[in-house]
């Protein structure tokens, strides 16, 4: 049975959601690369946390109350990433299954599954871009626009992430052997700017 919430917090949390919700949808939207359906299921999560945890958000201020949702919001999104991948989905590109290559999936597999669990220990800001270069094969441009962040910002995690994995794995992690095309003159026009 759920917790009863008292009127007076529930006419406070509906007004909240009043001013909040429209922008919450959006960010959690973009988290979720479009998915409108967990979009709004992380609202709703939000908003119902919020309606439970009251008491501590009431005297907090109206700012300081959204930036708790949007928190809320991106701590889910996190979750639902982290919930759909794993090392079964890493260990999955790139690597034949050919019975004369089974010496060679082996170390890849070893070695993916040492490179997951390292991703796992960095920064969530490093994690997800990497996540999104290396899993989901997005440019720069198009983290930088996902995350909202800057394409500079990217290259930097997605730097500290690459000499991360070779400092403690070594550089023959299949996924890094990416091929590395040379910054755009867009992308050098806006790194300037």
């Amino acid at each position: 049975m759920s917790p009863r919430i008292p009127d007076e917090a529930a006419k406070e949390v509906a007004e909240l959601f009043r001013y909040t919700a429209r922008d919450l949808h959006r960010y959690a939207f973009r988290l979720n690369r479009g998915d409108a359906a967990s979009a709004e299921d992380q609202v709703q999560d939000a908003f119902q946390a919020a309606a439970l945890a009251w008491p501590a958000l009431r005297p907090l201020s109206a700012g300081r109350r959204r930036a708790w949702l949007f928190a809320v919001v991106r701590n889910k999104s996190i979750d639902t990433w982290r919930k759909s991948t794993g090392v079964e989905s890493l260990t999955e590109t790139g690597i034949s299954t050919a019975p004369e290559d089974t010496h060679y999936r082996a170390v890849h597999l070893i070695l993916l599954e040492r490179c997951w669990k390292l991703l796992l220990t960095m920064p969530t800001a490093r994690f997800r871009v990497a996540y999104l270069r290396w899993h989901e094969s997005m440019s720069t441009r198009e983290i930088a626009d996902h995350l909202g962040i800057a394409p500079s910002t990217v290259r930097v995690h997605i730097k500290h992430a690459r000499d991360e994995i070779i400092a403690n794995i070594g550089p023959d992690v299949p996924f890094l052997v990416e091929s590395e095309r040379p910054i755009a003159r867009s992308e050098r026009k806006e790194v300037e700017q």
